[in-house]
């Protein structure tokens, strides 16, 4: 019978098939982390759950639930200061009790690298709201890294860790619920153990760690400067990567879970966008996008939750004087898993709208060509044009001219080719 602390603690490279919150332990491990706190919540408690299949004295790092998110996050970067690679995680709405003490994270030399883990939980799956924590990541000039399967839980943790180090500045790796509890087969490396050096290496000249009024703003440069250095390093990162399908016409801007769905969606497909795939969602590779909006004359933006990388591309369009039609979430309907109008169910795919672009004209004029699918019994579908009905779900890309490639439903959800 395998044991998961054995395998976590496995020193040869080997795979195995983990859930994301597992693979996040093993990279922990093989990171050198040297400091783990949590408080907990879904979708993150597996994390510690596998911490806790490794005995105590075999553990290569500190682990503690903190009294709350707060105290947690307090010990991780007293850790950091103190030269020691630390983690802290919880979920999604802990941020907002961890507030007070994350705002101030960015501004500090944090010396021995922080890795803040958050739980998004799009869907509300096990939360109060579905509070998307990107928003507090540009506020406090954090970058933010967004795996979408397990094998990028494991290879993003270690690459944030890596950034943090460099950097001397607290890198968000922030999961979803799907991403955290899918299963995969991770291909690990293999680690060497090393003692931990409990000697202290903190020094108030590596500071100033008071953000006193008069200290705010070289503090507040040293951040953004910071934040320059990372949006660089991802122009020419490999968590970045066009899918280059030879379609000049169509692309789509995407990343994390989204992109599995999309992936899904196009299985089949005969011709398919090209598409920008994005692993550092914050900051933005300013150029790449703008140079993948420069190739194509479509460009349709993914993403969970709130808009905010449909409004940095389209204000990078801008910024360009680029002709590019850009299509993200255009109306309340568009944002995926809120509680839709009465009568409306609410879309799976990030935004139910179709190619060819859409304008203010599509729900009055019975010319806009929209082919809506019905679903029947019998697995087929048919097409009309007009406004779609509520119980009806849209198409998403006509590949090729005259074939209306069509989704409805919840997950496990159908695709048909209709003929147009």
């Amino acid at each position: 019978m395998k044991l998961m602390h054995e395998m976590l603690l496995r020193q040869e490279p080997f795979e195995e098939i983990v859930m994301g919150n597992t693979a996040l332990v093993r990279a922990m491990v093989e990171a050198g982390t040297r400091v783990v706190t949590s408080y907990p919540g879904s979708p993150t408690p597996e994390i510690a759950t596998a911490i806790g299949t490794i005995p105590f004295d075999d553990r290569p790092f500190y682990f503690e639930f903190s009294t709350n998110e707060k105290v947690a996050t307090e010990v991780a970067y007293g850790a950091a200061v103190n030269g020691h690679l630390s983690t802290v995680f919880f979920k999604s709405v802990g941020l907002n009790v961890a507030a007070d003490t994350f705002v101030q994270l960015s501004l500090m030399n944090i010396i021995g690298g922080m890795v803040v883990v958050l739980g998004d939980d799009p869907g509300a799956n096990s939360s109060q709201n579905e509070q998307d924590n990107r928003h507090l990541a540009q506020m406090c000039y954090t970058p933010v890294l967004e795996p979408g399967n397990p094998t990028e839980v494991y290879t993003f943790y270690k690459a944030a860790a890596r950034l943090s180090q460099e950097r001397h500045m607290p890198v968000i790796l922030r999961l979803t619920t799907h991403v955290c509890h899918a299963k995969e087969k991770v291909a690990f490396e293999g680690w060497t153990p090393r003692e931990l050096d409990p000697t202290p290496r903190f020094d108030p000249a590596n500071g100033p760690y008071i953000p006193i009024a008069e200290l705010v703003l070289p503090m507040k440069r040293r951040a953004m400067g910071n934040l320059e250095a990372v949006r660089a390093y991802a122009e020419t990162s490999d968590l970045n990567q066009v899918i280059d399908n030879q379609n000049k016409a169509r692309g789509i801007i995407t990343m994390g879970l989204p992109f599995q769905s999309l992936v899904d969606v196009l299985d089949g497909c005969g011709h398919k966008p090209d598409i920008l795939k994005l692993g550092i969602v914050y900051p933005l590779p300013h150029q790449m996008i703008r140079a993948f909006l420069a190739d194509h004359q479509e460009v349709k933006v993914l993403e969970e939750l709130d808009d905010e990388l449909g409004k940095e591309v389209k204000s990078i369009a801008y910024d360009a004087g680029l002709k590019t039609a850009i299509t993200s979430k255009l109306d309340s309907e568009d944002w995926p898993n809120c509680a839709p109008a009465a009568g409306i169910a609410a879309p799976f795919m990030p935004s139910s709208r179709p190619w060819p672009i859409a304008t203010s004209a599509w729900r009055t004029s019975a010319a806009t060509p929209w082919g809506i699918c019905r679903h029947t019994k019998s697995a087929s579908c048919s097409c009309a044009w007009g406004p779609p009905p509520a119980s009806d779900r849209v198409c998403l890309f006509s590949t090729p001219p005259g074939k209306w490639w069509c989704s409805w439903g919840t997950p496990p959800f159908f695709t048909l080719v209709c003929p147009g």
